[in-house]
């Protein structure tokens, strides 16, 4: 007669047995891949590093990736600053992968290619009305 016996957290008749209960490998697969110009608003930044950034682009919020180089080098040593409104123009890499029958969609900034600071409001010269006017 056979004995049962544990081999990790399957119950098995023996540890060649055990590959028979492993489960199978995520089947991942790539429905889409495309690189295009995107305008987007800013939500969030992430300055730590292999964090992404929450981006809008007017009908969606994404996280990203930004994988340009030389921008982030230019955010890193203050040459950039951000402001409320501000709108980065990209060129933005999508995949779109079907995981588990499900679809995921990974986007990546590959480059930025402008960066539009938002309308500033110039301060108003008005005349005070209440001041006496000079007689001639």
């Amino acid at each position: 007669m056979l004995r049962e016996r544990r081999c990790g957290n399957c119950p098995c008749r023996g540890k060649e047995e055990a590959n028979f209960f492993a489960s199978p490998e995520v089947q991942e697969s790539v429905v889409l891949e495309s690189t295009h110009r995107a305008a987007f608003s800013i939500i969030s930044l992430a300055f730590k590093e292999d964090n992404k950034w929450r981006l809008n682009d007017g009908n969606n919020q994404i996280s990203a990736t930004i994988n340009d180089e030389d921008f982030i080098r230019r955010v890193d040593r203050d040459q950039v600053s951000f402001s409320k409104g501000d709108i980065l123009v990209c060129d933005v890499h999508v995949t779109q992968k079907e995981i588990k029958g499900t679809l995921k969609t990974e986007y990546v900034v590959e480059r930025v290619v402008e960066h539009k600071r938002a309308a500033r409001q110039l301060p108003l010269l008005i005349e005070d009305s209440s001041a006496p006017e000079d007689s001639v």
